[in-house]
């Protein structure tokens, strides 16, 4: 017998006097009432208890440049979008690049910008700024976007030109304190004496040691590699990598896209989107391919042996914090070559192939992707000014209720993680 429960230590209690005339009787009534003390305690607390299971908190900030300015959302863990008081904030100068701790980063023409975040999450006021011209590789012409290291400590500025004549890659400290710039070095030169073009933003790999764009030299892409040094510099490397082996037929394999998980592991993964080229430089070629790789604590990209052929276009991609599920969009069309613009994502399994998921989510032309760390997957559309928002896990795919939302003219989309 539980001597703790309630009816009985009614029970004993009842028991216990003898002045009650009618026990049995008393017992009941006695029992009876603790059970309805018990219910209306219960019935009380409940509603309290499943409301605190089911109120959503906030797992995420959202930043959307649109033509009225930055909108900032808060998004809850069902993925509801609360926009932040102030939005449209109009203070800001340039593209949007991330944020690095307290400071929300921007670039534009030359200049980096650094402003305050509030504890909102809105934008304040511009708290520092440098001017990237005056430092070795500014005088390639403009600034030609940039990249937030995973610590938030360092920003990675790319000069370059459309004649292919000049090229570098700029690294900048970020005060954690004051978002205040400090020129840390510069890497030059990604094609030698034969000049080329940058063709894509850097991708920072998992381990924050080294990073890779691409360069176009007439009318084939190839890979360029950086290793981080000690002061957190990005430095030109020449790593080992491998591309698919030869089928006989003459072609060649040039990168189109890609990206790298978040794990901060010595080896990590990245996906590369492949084009199959014939009579190089300038010949027919094959509609891309998606490719996993491996890059190991040297820098070496490796090949991992499978390829697999989107529906849309892959200009962009980009791999959730999880490491396990792939976006891809694009607003390349081609109608000879089946190419569609849109949104598709994909099961990203690390150095296996990479597999089929969903279908095409739309067929909009898409201009940002960008993943938070509870499964929401964020995409705009300048072209028909939506803002598409998923809940995406390896096992469903659903919009959000609302989605996709009308902004005006929705461009670059940051995302910042609670």
């Amino acid at each position: 017998m539980d001597f703790q429960s309630p009816v009985v230590l009614v029970l004993i209690a009842a028991l216990a006097f003898p002045g009650i005339t009618h026990p049995v009787t008393t017992i009941r009534s006695l029992a009876l009432a603790a059970t309805l003390s018990i219910a209306a305690a219960g019935a009380e607390a409940l509603p309290n208890q499943s409301a605190a299971a089911t109120t959503p908190t906030n797992v995420a900030r959202v930043y959307v440049q649109t033509a009225k300015g930055v909108i900032v959302y808060t998004t809850s863990s069902t993925g509801k979008l609360t926009m932040v008081s102030g939005s449209p904030f109009k203070n800001t100068v340039g593209l949007m690049i991330g944020t690095a701790g307290s400071h929300f980063i921007t670039v534009g023409t030359h200049f980096i910008h650094s402003y305050a975040i509030r504890s909102t999450g809105g934008i304040g006021g511009q708290v520092a700024q440098i001017n990237t011209a005056l430092y070795p590789a500014g005088e390639c012409g403009t600034t030609l976007g940039g990249t937030i290291d995973r610590t938030g400590t360092e920003v990675y500025i790319q000069q370059g030109t459309s004649d292919y004549a000049c090229n570098g890659l700029q690294s900048f400290k970020i005060n954690a304190t004051t978002g205040a710039f400090t020129f840390d070095g510069v890497a030059w030169s990604f094609c030698g004496t034969g000049g080329c073009a940058i063709r894509s933003p850097l991708v920072v790999a998992g381990n924050n040691g080294h990073a890779y764009t691409f360069r176009e030299s007439y009318c084939d892409n190839g890979f360029v590699a950086f290793y981080r040094d000690r002061l957190g510099v990005m430095n030109l490397d020449d790593p080992n990598i491998t591309f698919p082996p030869p089928t006989g037929d003459g072609g060649d394999y040039s990168t189109v896209s890609m990206a790298s998980d978040n794990q901060n592991v010595p080896t990590g993964h990245m996906v590369v989107a492949l084009q199959k080229n014939y009579d190089y430089p300038c010949g027919p070629s094959l509609p891309p391919v998606l490719a996993s790789y491996t890059n190991d604590y040297y820098g070496n990209l490796f090949y991992n042996g499978a390829k697999l052929r989107p529906a849309v276009y892959p200009e962009s991609m980009v791999i959730n914090p999880q490491g396990n599920l792939l976006a891809v969009s694009g607003a390349h069309y081609d109608e000879s070559m089946k190419e569609v613009p849109g949104l598709q994502v994909f099961h990203f399994n690390g150095r296996n192939p990479i597999t089929g998921y969903s279908n095409i989510l739309t067929k909009d032309l898409i201009s940002s992707v960008a993943w938070d760390k509870s499964y929401h997957l964020y995409a705009t559309s300048r072209a028909t000014n939506k803002l598409y928002v998923f809940t995406i896990t390896p096992t469903s795919v659903k919009p959000v209720a609302g989605s996709p939302f009308t902004l005006s003219g929705p461009s670059t989309l940051v995302v910042r993680s609670l």
